[in-house]
């Protein structure tokens, strides 16, 4: 049961000593930055594709509801296959990023 605990303890150290690089961040704020700027975006032009579709306000809201399940949905796959995806710990955060992109 020693090793075990020496084991963890080396894997926790060396995952603590890899430094996050400047770009791998810019990636990632990338990332989590696409979703809020999309509907910020989506937004203010309801009235305009209501108009250009020739369909109601709530039609449109559908839309954006859509978009809000996929979203979560794929964080509900993604989330749980992160491990059997990924085949050693530096290549865990680069796996789902590709197959999500």
């Amino acid at each position: 049961m020693g090793a075990a605990n020496t084991e963890t303890t080396n894997v926790t150290t060396e995952r603590a000593a890899m430094p996050l690089s400047l770009s791998w961040l810019a990636v990632l704020a990338l990332l989590t930055a696409v979703a809020p700027l999309s509907i910020d975006v989506y937004l203010p032009t309801f009235a305009a594709i209501a108009v250009e579709f020739h369909n109601t306000a709530s039609a449109i809201q559908l839309t954006l509801t859509t978009f809000m399940v996929g979203l979560s949905a794929g964080q509900l796959v993604i989330g749980p296959l992160r491990g059997p995806l990924c085949l050693d710990d530096q290549q865990r955060p680069r796996l789902p990023l590709c197959f999500g992109a």
